[in-house]
């Protein structure tokens, strides 16, 4: 049985065409290589290299165990890299997410059912969410539309209303609900809440959006500034209350979603207690 090894030192050697090129890819001295090559040969019973006073070339022969050489150090490597992969996927649980909001929900639902896995979050459109459900990249996902793939199994999780929140002194402030037509020519103060950036954008095209990623920073501005604020019902019940301002629900059809958990329906019965878990939240919010 030839060694990996030896593989690796005639692979290099194809490559590259000579000894001294490969000896220094491979960080050994020549004559070691040139030791390795005619152990190759010594193993196979077989010679594989021309040889004259100046070079040494691979033969009909050597250039057939060179390219099978290279696919098995190739299927090394897929093989190492699908079982670093599967290792991963074992002590870890990727839950992808179209907003933020649920990622902060869930993460503590997910540790105490999966004890001892690391939580892996990101968030991402639904689409793309989908794809990575699929190709596994993600084990489980929350989207903000209902999956009409059939292989995907999904459990409504709950609503989420958005909400403006606008300083007591501000001209809307009057107002007992908005809609979109008092938002026109607005600057709102929003962090990244992932689809909902986007939506708003598309619904409100007369609204200006001041996107923030450092919470600090969002909560300094929040309180010098008499702009308008996004929140929702379900931050409210979460505390976010800020100080001196009037929480304003925006009544507009695009304005309330529902979000869906989903996995692979095949693996379904994996996230049993976790789709429990979250049951009770869910029934609660319709």
């Amino acid at each position: 049985m030839i060694e990996l090894y030896l593989l690796e030192q005639l692979d290099a050697f194809a490559r590259l065409g000579t000894l001294s090129g490969a000896a220094e890819e491979l960080h050994i001295s020549q004559p070691a290589l040139t030791r390795s090559m005619k152990k190759i040969e010594a193993d196979m019973g077989i010679v594989l290299f021309h040889r004259d006073k100046r070079k040494l070339t691979l033969n009909p022969a050597g250039k057939v165990v060179a390219e099978y050489a290279r696919r098995i150090l190739a299927d090394e490597r897929e093989l190492l890299a699908a079982a670093y992969e599967a290792d991963r996927r074992e002590r870890t649980l990727t839950l992808g997410s179209c907003g933020i909001l649920a990622i902060n929900h869930l993460i503590p639902v997910l540790t105490q059912s999966f004890p001892g896995k690391s939580i892996l979050t990101e968030m991402a459109p639904d689409g793309a969410l989908v794809a990575r459900l699929k190709n596994r990249s993600c084990q489980l996902i929350v989207l903000h539309e209902k999956p009409e793939d059939k292989s995907i199994f999904c459990q409504r999780y709950l609503r989420e209303q958005l909400y403006i929140s606008v300083p007591e002194d501000h001209p809307l402030a009057s107002k007992a609900e908005l809609c979109a037509a008092d938002l026109a020519g607005c600057s709102i103060l929003t962090f990244d809440l992932g689809f909902w950036v986007e939506l708003c954008r598309e619904k409100l095209p007369k609204t200006s959006f001041l996107i923030q990623t450092d919470a600090d920073t969002m909560d300094e501005l929040v309180d010098a500034s008499n702009l308008l604020v996004f929140n929702s019902d379900q931050m409210l019940k979460d505390g976010y209350v800020p100080e001196k301002r009037k929480n304003l629900p925006l009544r507009e059809d695009f304005a309330s979603v529902s979000y869906y958990v989903a996995c692979l329906d095949p693996e379904k019965a994996r996230y049993t207690s976790f789709f429990n878990a979250i049951r009770s939240e869910s029934i609660g919010s319709r």
